[in-house]
C-alpha cells in the first residue's frame, strides 16, 4: 500500500514538475514579449452579454470562470472564496467572474443572452481551462476538479517553493 502511494506521488510530481516548467516558460514568454502578469482575480465581459471565454484564458495558469449574479447568495459567497484563493495562489489560478444579469434586471436573469449562450440552469457555474488552454471541466465536474486540485496543491506545494 505504501508503495502505491509513493508511485502516485511520483507520478503526480512528474506531472506537476512538467506543469511548472510549462508555466515558467509561458510566463517568461509573456514577460519577454512585454506582457504584464495576469491578474489573479478579475471581473470580465459586459453584464448579461455573450462572451468568448477563449480570449480571457490565461496561458500557463488554470483559469476558472465563475458565472454568477449579485442576486444569488451562493454566488456572493463563492466570490469571496475565489478572491481569497486568487490571493493565496496567484501563480497557479486565474479566476474570472462573469455576471449573467443584464443591467436593470432584478433577480437572477435566466433569459440574458449570456445565460442562454451557455445554457445556464443553475449558478454559481464554474468552467475550468488548463494551462494549455484546453477545457478541463464544466459545471459540477469543475467544482469537484477545483476542490481536488486545491487539496493536492496544498499537500504538495512545498515541493515547488
Amino acid at each position: 500500500m505504501a508503495y502505491k502511494s509513493i508511485n502516485v506521488g511520483v507520478t503526480w510530481l512528474r506531472r506537476g514538475f512538467k506543469h511548472q516548467v510549462v508555466s515558467l516558460t509561458l510566463s517568461c514568454l509573456s514577460l519577454c514579449s512585454g506582457g504584464l502578469a495576469a491578474e489573479p482575480y478579475k471581473e470580465i465581459g459586459q453584464p448579461g452579454e455573450p462572451i468568448n471565454l477563449q480570449q480571457y484564458i490565461v496561458a500557463g495558469l488554470f483559469t476558472v470562470f465563475d458565472f454568477g449574479s449579485k442576486y444569488c447568495p451562493p454566488c456572493r459567497a463563492s466570490d469571496v472564496q475565489f478572491r481569497l484563493l486568487a490571493k493565496k495562489y496567484p501563480d497557479h489560478y486565474a479566476f474570472r467572474r462573469i455576471n449573467i444579469n443584464r443591467p436593470g434586471v432584478v433577480g437572477i436573469d435566466w433569459n440574458s443572452p449570456l445565460a442562454r449562450q451557455y445554457g445556464l440552469r443553475s449558478i454559481p457555474h464554474l468552467t475550468v481551462f488548463g494551462p494549455d488552454r484546453r477545457l478541463l471541466a464544466d459545471g459540477d465536474a469543475a467544482e469537484k476538479w477545483l476542490a481536488n486540485d486545491i487539496r493536492n496543491w496544498q499537500k504538495y506545494r512545498w515541493l515547488f517553493q
